[in-house]
């Protein structure tokens, strides 16, 4: 008998068996980018199947396994699972009074919502408000991280979920000592004000700032990258805006990281501190530059990763446009003077003659505007 018809024996014990051994060869499936063997077992109905047997309450195990292939198929195929109507069932469990199945669900709906072109769907399914109710009630910490990841790629996109619904739980795990569960909080709150100065201000009003500072007090390779994206989309609010996050005292600590985290949360701090410097007020301007925030974007230009020079360059370019507006006695932008100090402009033309064209083009630029590069410095461009 072959897997695929096991599913349809009779017996709930040659079903489950099937199911469990149909489940590995999908998750090894997902782990190498769906192997022959893989599509197979999809083309051949299991989802169908699958689907048929979410409905056997009185066999839990059964069930689990079939909510859990439907999950992993979730992850790679959504279009699958959506269009075999799926995602309504997987609502109800969430009511499910055995855990693991409702865990399943959970973490099913994430993986269809995990895609934008489907988040719309999990919500118009009204995956939403059952959702809360497991992070009110819940304490199995497995099935919270799933929830809030899903809670996450729920209120990503547009238009956002509805602030104050969701904002009770994300208060209430952004207390958590659980970095998984913090830096999916992280998320979900930089997809509820991204892009939107209402929506920063929800966030602010909602006292969450205080609480993110701290946490990025206490950094870790899993939480820093998440918390400070979300700092970083918080710091592009406006003036008054800004300057509530800077009163938090968070630049401080993100050029910490900058210096001395590692490589992908480096890139993060960096980019809070170049949003920060973007249509920043003359004393928010001041104020970076006194934290060391010059320094820092000069030292990082000789880093290797691209990332990080390129936001370097946008960094020093806006801190320099500032100092141009502040110019007085004798006429002197003094932020200028400081990247001299800082060996900014050697570091600056050095990069002259990196291959990357754009990194060129923006080191010409800045020399050019601020610096009246000569002639010859300019026929060090690489070779296109």
């Amino acid at each position: 008998m072959s897997l695929a018809n096991g599913l349809y024996s009779k017996d709930p014990l040659i079903q489950l068996d099937s199911a469990i051994k149909i489940n590995r060869i999908l998750s090894d499936g997902m782990q190498r980018n769906l192997p022959l063997g893989t599509k197979d077992l999809i083309r051949s109905g299991i989802v169908a199947r699958f689907v048929f047997l979410l409905h056997n309450e009185e066999f839990p195990k059964l069930q689990f396994e079939a909510a859990r292939g439907l999950a992993i198929i979730a992850a790679f195929k959504p279009d699958v699972v959506v269009d075999h109507k799926v995602v309504p069932i997987l609502v109800t469990l969430l009511a499910s009074s055995t855990d693991n199945v409702r865990g399943q669900a959970i973490l099913a709906l994430g993986n269809v919502a995990y895609h934008p072109i489907h988040r719309d769907y999990v919500l118009q399914c009204g995956a939403l408000t059952p959702l809360l109710i497991r992070l009110y009630k819940d304490t199995n910490l497995p099935m919270l991280r799933a929830a809030i990841r899903t809670l996450a790629f729920l209120c990503r996109g547009m238009p956002p979920s509805t602030f104050n619904e969701v904002k009770p739980a994300l208060e209430i795990h952004l207390n958590s000592s659980d970095k998984e569960i913090l830096r999916y909080v992280c998320l979900a709150i930089s997809h509820l004000c991204y892009g939107s100065v209402d929506g920063i201000q929800r966030v602010i009003q909602a006292g969450f700032v205080p609480k993110l500072v701290s946490v990025l007090r206490r950094p870790s390779p899993v939480l820093s990258a998440p918390e400070l994206r979300t700092i970083g989309t918080l710091v592009t609010g406006n003036n008054h805006q800004s300057q509530l996050l800077i009163d938090a005292n968070l630049i401080p600590s993100s050029v910490n990281l900058a210096l001395n985290a590692e490589l992908d949360i480096k890139r993060e701090a960096v980019r809070v501190i170049l949003r920060a410097t973007v249509g920043g007020s003359p004393n928010q301007i001041k104020y970076l530059v006194q934290q060391g925030c010059t320094k820092l974007l000069c030292d990082l230009l000789v880093c290797p990763d691209i990332m990080i020079i390129k936001l370097c360059l946008y960094g020093l370019k806006n801190i320099l446009k500032a100092g141009e507006s502040e110019k007085n006695r004798g006429d002197v932008n003094y932020y200028r003077q400081l990247i001299d100090a800082a060996e900014g402009v050697k570091k600056i033309k050095n990069l002259l003659k990196h291959e990357r064209n754009e990194i060129y083009d923006k080191a010409l630029n800045i020399l050019e505007t601020y610096w009246d590069v000569e002639d010859d410095e300019k026929t060090q461009k690489p070779p296109r």
